[in-house]
């Protein structure tokens, strides 16, 4: 049992039958659709503006901000190994989509 499940338990004990309310139950469904649908949907989306290729590097980045997200809002620590791989992700999608935009105007260009 890890420090989380030990936090979600004292929030149910404390909350106790108010969880079971349709009010509270209704927004808890509220927040749980929009936290997944809503990135999807923008994922769709992005997929269907970029080139594949430039997809999959972006799409790569989600891992990376994840683990910046859990620096900055949880305070985990980072080894130097994952800043590394972070900074490499973050590189990597600046130039597949730096890239991008030049290989569009010569293409334009050649139109």
């Amino acid at each position: 049992m890890g420090p989380h499940d030990l936090q979600v338990d004292v929030g149910v004990g404390s909350a106790g039958a108010k969880l079971l309310d349709p009010e509270w139950l209704m927004l808890g469904f509220t927040v749980a659709i929009l936290s997944s649908a809503f990135p999807f949907l923008l994922q769709m989306w992005s997929l269907r503006q970029l080139p594949a290729r430039v997809f999959g590097v972006v799409a790569s980045a989600v891992p990376a901000s994840g683990a910046i997200m859990s620096f900055l809002v949880l305070g985990e620590t980072l080894a130097l190994r994952q800043w590394l791989g972070i900074a490499l992700v973050v590189f990597a999608c600046a130039g597949c989509t730096l890239g991008e935009g030049k290989w569009r105007a010569r293409r334009d260009s050649n139109s």
